[in-house]
């Protein structure tokens, strides 16, 4: 396997992660769990839960658009303006 698929396949799930951590408040049922410990602890996790989203959502995009970007894969126009902006 070589390192463009492997940074894309990473990138993947790891915007697989982060999706599946938006549902986490309801698959887990947080309204009730959060009710029965202290409100400290609650916001703890919740902004835990939260810092970890945005950290997989900037890691996982920037992973794909590595590939988009340094790569020119077909379908992006401007990806030699783009890469000339990004460094």
């Amino acid at each position: 396997m070589s390192a463009q698929v492997g940074i894309y396949i990473g990138g993947f799930l790891t915007l697989v992660i982060a999706l599946y951590h938006t549902q986490l408040y309801k698959k887990l049922n947080w309204v009730e769990e959060f009710e029965k410990i202290d409100s400290e602890n609650a916001k703890i996790i919740y902004t835990i839960n939260l810092s970890l989203m945005i950290l997989f959502f900037l890691i996982g995009g920037r992973s794909v658009l590595f590939l988009l970007i340094d790569y020119n894969l077909p379908g992006l126009q401007y990806s030699y303006k783009l890469k000339k902006l990004i460094r």
